[in-house]
Order: structure tokens, then C-alpha cells, then sequence
């Protein structure tokens, strides 16, 4: 008799865990998360488990005991096997009350109808549920297979998880078109949600993959393929980068109200990701801004959290950070004494006084990667130099993204660097434009091994000649030429401040009228120079930029994603 009861109950629980593993029920909360086991009621379909078929019986779904749900406005997270097309869901609370109900007129997309899809639907505060009823029409193209069920935290967004899955969060979040291919339209319309306040900061996440080009035909010159971006009133290039990219657009910045956005291409190798208002966390925005270098171009001080300078994060590399200053003073304060120090010649590895600084001349903007930075830290540290305020403001906020670090031995590199640019460079018209640009490209040489190793190559190919020229140049600007790793970052960054098209003028005869005025001894030689090498700079300009397009997909002075497009 014993062995009959063991085995029986065996069976049950076979039978019971077979049914039960297809519909766990997740709730995830501060503390952890717990799985709760839901069954059929009597009578729910039982031919093909979870699966909706149009015109069949609904599914009923229950739990043993109603489960009280944390936090506020906890949210129901829904998987399908496909779009949802005529699905209805019902979420039941206690003593069978309705909790809330989802139809497909709240929004869903008009996209790929076999992707999986994973809905998200509001709960009340304080909501204890008991069970699910899922129905769907007669009406509707094809079955559908419920795939999970979980309580958790959903962004007030739309967009995809991964290649093939579609997320739909936020009640009044309503897809109204979601096509990739040529053209790709992608087209949300918030105005109803709640939770997505239409001055917040919206992030657009895509993936890009572009088609691949010989380096022959980069040679020849470069087109940033782009996508249009409306939001609101206003429309927008996105000039589109490979692989995973985000760009983040700040309301108040742009002049605009985001109502509904429209994104729309003609590159098949777009796919929109993620629309939704940019979030980090549960906390504030990061201490960094995410942002394109277009968006730090127009970011008004006024809106700065801070009256001397903002700080962004470069969202193309998010480890370089950008600390953009009030005026040249405040610049000064944070990197004159570290320009000294890092680059340049006669005082490189000199810890300046306040006293000798203000005799000198630094930069207009400044590029310092965190071997630069921990060498400046430890030799303070070391010689017990004492650093101004904003020096050890910067030090913290190196230390805080990772571009120094400490170690037994002080500070080490860590990964990125830091741009400084300022407010006081609009005095002169396309300065401001010119410097982040070059500084930005030596953003891009501390993070891109590839780049760097390019750079390399189209250096080591130059003959004495070319590279006495650029030694004439660079010390002309006070850098110290015996530090080779500064000369070839400085070498790829002038080339690529202007577009290709304009190298040899830019070098051939402006920058050769100063090395002239710099370098008078050096005149009969630079004639003969120039007469022997017109064109080589244009040469090299398009060299340096068909390897970084090829890695990047930024070109020469084009750093910039999100770029207003003017309505006249």
C-alpha cells in the first residue's frame, strides 16, 4: 500500500511539474526575486499547453495563493511566441476582481508578425494577483504561444531586446509603424503615457551595419550614410555609426517637446532598438550627461547644473568624457598645469607654479588620456605640490569614470580620457566647431587600438621629409616632438580637423606661412619642400580617414550624430 501511495504521488507531481514549469510567475523585488507555480482551471484548453488559438477556448492560468506584489506601480511583464495580434489579457485580483486588462488597441506594433513579443502592462500600487485569463478573437491571423509571465521594472519606452524581440512598455506608448528594410520607417507616438514626461531626455538606441567598402573607394572619398529623426516639430540627421549606438536627446537643448518620434531610413542595415525617456537607474541622470558632440556643441549654459562647467560622456564612447568650461579662466584652472606638465616642450614632467602659469600660455581646448592624468596625480602626490580646486575636481571625477585608478604603487591608467572645450571659443566664428572636432578625434585614438595601429602604419610609410614638416609644425605649436606617442595622436587629429578636400590648402599654405614665421631658418628648405610633396597632405589626410571610417564611421571633421536641420 505504501509503495502505491509513493508512486502515485510521483505521477501527480510528474504531471503537476510538467504543467507548472511552462507558466512560472516571477516577481522580482528589491530583496531577490521568488517563482510561483500557476495552474489550468478546469475546463482551460489543454491541446497544445499555452498555445491561443483564434476562435478557441481562453486560457485560464491561477495561482495556489493570491501573491501580493512589491514596490509602486508594479509592472506585468508578458512573453509571446509572436505579435499578440487579437490577444486578450485579463489580470485577476482577489476575489476575481479585474486588475487590469490589456487589448490589442493599446498600441501594439504593426511590425514583424513572428517575432516574439514581450508586453508590459501597469499594475495599481499595492495590487495582490490571483490569476490571468488570455483570450483571443476569431478574427485573429494565427495562434499564439504565451511564453512567460513576471512582475518587474519595465522602461517607459518601446523598442527591441536583441535581434528578434519586441518590447512595448508604458501604457499610451502606441507603435504606429515598426518596419525594418529599405526604407526602414519606425514610428511611436507617446503623447498618452504617463511615465514619459515630453521634457525629459530621450534615449534612441540602433544597431548599423553598414556595407562594406574597399579601401580603394574610401580613398576616394567618404559619405556618412545618415537616417532623419523627427521629433516633435523638429527634424534632425542622424548620421548613423556602426554597430551598437546610442544617441540622447535633451528637450530644452533642441527647443522641442517630445510628443512622437519618427525615425526613418534608407539603409537596410538599420535597426532601431530602443525609443524611450533616458533613464539611469532609479536614480537622477549620471554625473556625466550622455551625449552627442553636436548636442555639447548646443548645450547652453544655461542648463548647466553647475555655473563655471558641465560635464558629458561622449555616448559614441561613453569612457571619454567631455568638460566643457564658461570661459578660458575656468578652463585654465582645470588643465593649464597639466598641459605643462603632459605635452609640453621644456617642461614636460614639471609641476608648474600658480606664479610661472600665469606668465604662460596653455590651450584653447585639451585631450588627456589616464597615463597623462596618473602621471600628473602621482608626481603631485610624491613632491607634495599643492593642486587647486578644480585640479582635485578633476581627479575625482577621473577617478569616479574609470580613466585613473589607484593602486599600492598610486595611480594607474584606467580605460577613456577627458576633452576639455569652452564657451569662450563662439567669440570667433567655427573655432568652437574646429576644436571639438580635433579634440574628439583624440578621444577616439585612446580608446581604438585599431586606430592607433592605422595611425602607426600611415606614419612609418612617411619619408624624413614628410615627417621633418610635421616636426616643424608641432613644435611651432610648442608641443615637444620628442615624445612620439604625442606626435602621431597630434598628427592624425590636425589632418582630421578639416575635410579631406581641404588639406593641401590648409597645409600647403596656411600652416606653411607659419612654420615660415616660426621657423625663418628653415625657409629655403620649406620652398623646396613644398614644391617637391603639393598634394601629399591630402594624401594623408585621406589615408588616416578611410581608417577611420573603416573602424569607426566618423570621417574627417564629421564627429557629430544629431545635427538640426533647419526648417528654411
Amino acid at each position: 500500500m505504501k509503495l502505491f501511495v509513493i508512486l502515485l504521488l510521483a505521477v501527480l507531481l510528474a504531471g503537476c511539474r510538467s504543467a507548472f514549469e511552462l507558466f512560472p510567475f516571477r516577481v522580482d523585488s528589491t530583496g531577490g526575486g521568488h517563482v510561483y507555480a500557476m495552474y489550468h482551471r478546469r475546463g482551460s484548453s489543454r491541446d497544445g499547453e499555452g498555445v491561443l488559438v483564434p476562435g478557441g477556448t481562453p486560457i485560464r492560468l491561477e495561482l495556489r495563493d493570491p501573491v501580493a506584489l512589491p514596490g509602486a506601480e508594479p509592472t506585468l511583464l508578458v512573453s509571446f511566441g509572436r505579435l499578440p495580434v487579437g490577444v486578450f489579457l485579463t489580470v485577476h485580483g482577489e476575489r476575481d476582481a479585474t486588475l487590469a486588462r490589456f487589448v490589442p488597441a493599446d498600441g501594439l506594433a504593426l511590425g514583424n508578425p513572428g517575432q516574439p513579443v514581450e508586453i508590459a502592462l501597469p499594475l495599481p500600487t499595492g495590487s495582490t494577483v490571483s490569476g490571468f485569463t488570455f483570450e483571443i478573437g476569431e478574427v485573429a491571423p494565427a495562434p499564439v504561444r504565451l511564453a512567460g509571465l513576471s512582475v518587474g521594472q519595465a522602461p517607459a519606452g518601446v523598442g527591441q531586446r536583441g535581434a528578434d524581440r519586441l518590447w512595448y512598455a508604458s501604457a499610451g506608448v502606441r507603435v504606429e509603424r515598426w518596419e525594418a528594410g529599405s526604407p526602414g520607417v519606425w514610428a511611436i507616438d507617446r503623447s498618452d503615457a504617463a511615465a514619459w514626461d515630453d521634457t525629459h531626455p530621450v534615449e534612441i538606441r540602433y544597431v548599423f551595419e553598414p556595407e562594406p567598402l574597399s579601401h580603394e573607394k574610401m580613398l576616394g572619398g567618404v559619405s556618412v550614410p545618415s537616417a532623419t529623426l523627427r521629433v516633435g516639430d523638429r527634424e534632425f540627421r542622424l548620421d548613423l555609426r556602426p554597430g551598437s549606438q546610442r544617441v540622447v536627446l535633451y528637450p530644452q537643448t533642441e527647443g522641442v517637446r517630445v510628443a512622437r518620434i519618427t525615425l526613418e531610413s534608407e539603409h537596410p542595415g538599420l535597426r532601431l532598438e530602443w525609443a524611450g525617456p533616458l533613464r539611469d537607474g532609479d536614480g537622477p541622470l549620471p554625473a556625466a550627461l550622455p551625449a552627442d558632440l553636436g548636442t555639447v556643441l548646443r548645450f547652453p549654459p544655461h542648463e548647466w547644473r553647475q555655473a563655471d562647467f558641465e560635464l558629458f560622456s561622449w555616448t559614441l564612447y561613453p569612457e571619454i568624457l567631455i568638460l566643457d568650461s564658461a570661459s578660458y579662466e575656468v578652463q585654465s584652472r582645470f588643465f593649464r598645469r597639466l598641459a605643462f606638465f603632459v605635452e609640453k616642450v621644456g617642461y614636460r614632467g614639471t609641476l608648474l607654479t600658480d606664479e610661472e602659469l600665469a606668465r604662460r600660455h596653455g590651450y584653447n581646448a585639451h585631450n588627456y588620456n589616464g597615463r597623462g592624468l596618473a602621471d600628473f596625480y602621482n608626481a603631485a602626490d610624491k613632491t607634495g605640490f599643492a593642486l587647486n580646486d578644480e585640479e582635485e575636481q578633476l581627479r575625482e571625477i577621473a577617478l569616479a569614470h574609470g580613466i585613473i585608478r589607484e593602486s599600492s604603487a598610486g595611480y594607474v591608467a584606467g580605460v577613456g580620457g577627458v576633452l576639455g572645450v569652452s564657451q569662450q571659443s563662439l567669440a570667433i566664428p567655427t573655432l568652437r566647431d574646429l576644436l571639438i572636432s580635433h579634440e574628439a578625434y583624440h578621444g577616439v585614438y585612446y580608446v581604438e587600438p585599431e586606430f592607433i595601429a592605422a595611425v602607426d602604419r600611415i606614419w612609418d610609410a612617411l619619408d624624413d621629409e614628410q615627417r621633418r614638416y610635421w616636426y616643424l609644425l608641432l613644435s611651432g605649436y610648442r608641443y615637444d616632438i620628442a615624445d612620439e606617442y604625442l606626435v602621431r595622436n597630434e598628427y592624425h587629429a590636425y589632418l582630421l580637423q578639416q575635410p579631406v578636400a581641404s588639406a593641401g590648402w590648409y597645409f600647403e599654405t596656411r600652416m606653411a606661412e607659419r612654420i615660415a614665421r616660426w621657423h625663418p631658418d628653415q625657409a629655403g628648405w620649406l620652398d623646396r619642400y613644398l614644391s617637391q610633396y603639393r598634394g601629399s597632405h591630402r594624401r594623408q589626410a585621406a589615408e588616416v580617414q578611410a581608417a577611420l571610417f573603416s573602424i569607426t564611421g566618423l570621417a574627417a571633421r564629421s564627429v557629430y550624430c544629431l545635427t538640426p536641420v533647419d526648417p528654411g
